[in-house]
């Protein structure tokens, strides 16, 4: 079981979890012992603290290997090479979809926030992601995506899918509704069914996309990934990312034309009549209220089409909102949760 800080009185430290950017062993324990070890004024207590440091430090150190991925097991899911972990002790089980250009290891905010929660998440490298195998275009990459997932679905599961990985997760309720629980939705890039229900938003997309769009077919990568992250990303400039985030976009950024005929266009078809009325599963929509501009409509579409569905606007968060406001995302889906029970 992951241990809270507030099983001792540390003053000066997060009383929840310790933050996602310190969450490495060292760092985990160094804030720990420190906080504990001022906080004692004699031999005996310090002997006391010895001990509490060294309980706190096996629920900590277990949760800093299965954030940063050393607990990832390899297998091959629907004939791709997979990357996969689990982690939570929980009897309630978790699916987890990341967006495009991330990986498994993106939900580790979230994951911090709920790590006292009774759930078990499951969590993979989407194909060409992460460790996952890199895309060798077998197939549409929405198929491949979609078959890997639901390969994990092996019970009844709750879905929390962000971007790209929520157009997934709503594919596995259509195609495997006795498996799917409840859906969690963080701004799905479903933006066909944005086209449909306001049509003056594929121009608005368009515009937005122009530079991109441009980018990819002269084939200038760095611009491309540059001009998709200035749209979808944290809101951080590009110029002041990290060399090996910006070198991982842009050795990535192909990944986003091959979604397109899923997500910008309707190969699958969710824009059909009645397709997505027949999900019986509760379903939270969540937006940031800084998101791009073809969003609103994609969510506006999926509330007036799924029969149970709530919306939920993550205020001042944009597209990454799992990421720049995990507490708030984390905050919305437990009390949804809550109120589907298993």
């Amino acid at each position: 079981m992951l241990l809270p800080l507030n099983m001792v009185d540390l003053s000066g430290l997060d009383r929840d979890l310790i933050p996602a950017q310190k969450m490495s062993q060292n760092n985990i324990l160094k804030e720990v012992a420190a906080a504990i070890w001022q906080k004692s004024e004699t031999c005996l207590t310090r002997l006391r603290c010895v001990c509490r440091i060294l309980v706190c430090s096996q629920g900590y150190k277990r949760l800093a290997l299965d954030i940063k991925g050393y607990h990832l097991k390899r297998d091959i899911r629907a004939g791709y090479p997979t990357a996969w972990q689990m982690t939570g002790s929980g009897s309630r089980a978790v699916l987890l979809l990341h967006c495009s250009l991330a990986m498994s290891s993106a939900w580790r905010g979230l994951l911090a926030e709920m790590a006292q929660s009774e759930h078990q998440f499951t969590m993979f490298d989407l194909p060409g992601h992460g460790e996952s195998l890199k895309w060798d275009f077998r197939g549409a990459f929405h198929d491949v995506s979609t078959a890997v997932a639901a390969s994990f679905l092996d019970q009844k599961m709750d879905l929390i899918g962000h971007s790209f990985g929520a157009s997934v997760a709503l594919r596995l309720a259509l195609e495997h509704p006795d498996l799917v629980r409840s859906l969690i939705l963080i701004e799905p890039v479903i933006f066909s069914l944005g086209f449909a229900f306001e049509p003056a938003s594929k121009q608005a997309f368009l515009h937005d996309h122009s530079e991109f769009d441009r980018a990819i077919a002269r084939e200038e990568f760095v611009g491309a990934a540059r001009a998709f992250h200035q749209l979808w990303g944290s809101g951080q400039s590009w110029d002041r990312l990290p060399d090996k985030v910006q070198r991982g976009m842009v050795d990535k950024i192909h990944l986003i034309p091959a979604a397109a005929s899923h997500v910008v266009e309707d190969a699958y078809g969710f824009c059909t009549a009645g397709l997505l009325e027949k999900i019986e599963a509760p379903v939270l929509l969540l937006q940031g209220s800084a998101s791009s501009a073809p969003m609103p409509a994609v969510i506006s579409s999926l509330q007036a089409r799924l029969p149970r569905s709530l919306v939920k606007t993550l205020e001042g968060a944009g597209h990454m909102a799992p990421i720049t406001h995990a507490k708030a995302t984390a905050a919305h889906i437990q009390s949804f949760l809550k109120k589907h029970p298993v």
